[in-house]
């Protein structure tokens, strides 16, 4: 009776060791360190979170962050570009298996209730909301955001973004008129084909400084927001990893000069494309 008692607890311990040894082949953190790269899909452009340079390199609040994260894994980043569209496609189907992988998404992404059907949201590492800018004209005399919902009013919005759902909802008397990004969106208002743009706060304000002959921005948010990056469902070992990063991250002396130096200081802002 011992013998045999002894056989299945060999057994059990046997099979529980193949089971941690298959979760450890499988975990995402362990393929990455293996791999020698973290590799994050964005859309570059979309300032002060990312945007190429002069010299096609990314640079932005974004990117700084990431970077942080990857040094923590001990591993560099490899960037891999996509459009808005095709974002969450891109971190779904090119997965850990493939010969050019995605593990994760940061791209200025609000997390919502919808997004989240699709994938799994870090905490927010970054809080926002829509503001709007408008052309120095002002030709509908707009002085808030509530006089964006006016008929003969025309809002320009990226296609697919918070900005394009926020202005159907809040704003159904206006006519909205949809571009491939916000730059695209906001030059409609310095072209004069519209009337205001929406979009994040952080962008409305670059956007004014970069043209501020040209328009007059609101950076009063009327929306709240939260901003995370995007993993996964069925890698829950690096949202952990991402979550602790983060917890600590965002209490640290660094996250406060990556802050000044994307949305108070802006010593970046010359080098980058229009």
């Amino acid at each position: 009776m011992k013998k045999f008692l002894s056989f299945f607890i060999l057994l059990g311990i046997f099979f529980s060791f193949v089971s941690c040894q298959t979760e450890q082949k499988n975990n995402l953190l362990n393929k990455i360190k293996k791999r020698g790269y973290l590799s994050v899909t964005l859309e570059p452009g979309n300032l002060p979170f990312k945007k190429n340079t002069q010299y096609q390199d990314f640079v932005g609040f974004d990117v700084e962050l990431i970077n942080e994260f990857a040094k923590k894994l001990g591993v560099p980043v490899k960037f891999v570009e996509t459009t808005w569209n095709e974002i969450f496609f891109s971190l779904l189907v090119n997965n850990i298996e493939e010969e050019t992988p995605v593990d994760l998404i940061i791209c200025n992404m609000t997390i919502t209730e919808e997004r989240k059907e699709l994938v799994d949201f870090s905490e927010p590492y970054f809080l926002t909301g829509q503001t709007f800018l408008i052309s120095k004209e002002n030709p509908k005399n707009i002085k808030s955001w509530q006089d964006l919902n006016q008929t003969g009013l025309i809002i320009a919005a990226k296609m697919g973004a918070m900005a394009e759902s926020i202005s159907r909802k809040m704003f159904p008397k206006a006519t909205l008129i949809l571009s491939r990004n916000e730059a695209e969106a906001a030059n409609e208002v310095v072209q004069g084909h519209a009337h205001a743009t929406v979009f994040d706060q952080p962008f409305i304000a670059v956007f004014a400084k970069k043209n501020s002959n040209k328009v007059r921005a609101f950076i009063d948010p009327f929306t709240n927001e939260s901003l995370g990056i995007a993993v996964r469902k069925e890698n829950p070992d690096l949202l952990q990893e991402v979550n602790l990063f983060l917890i600590e991250f965002k209490e640290s002396q660094k996250y406060k000069d990556l802050y000044k130096k994307y949305f108070v200081d802006m010593p970046w802002l010359d080098s980058v494309e229009e």
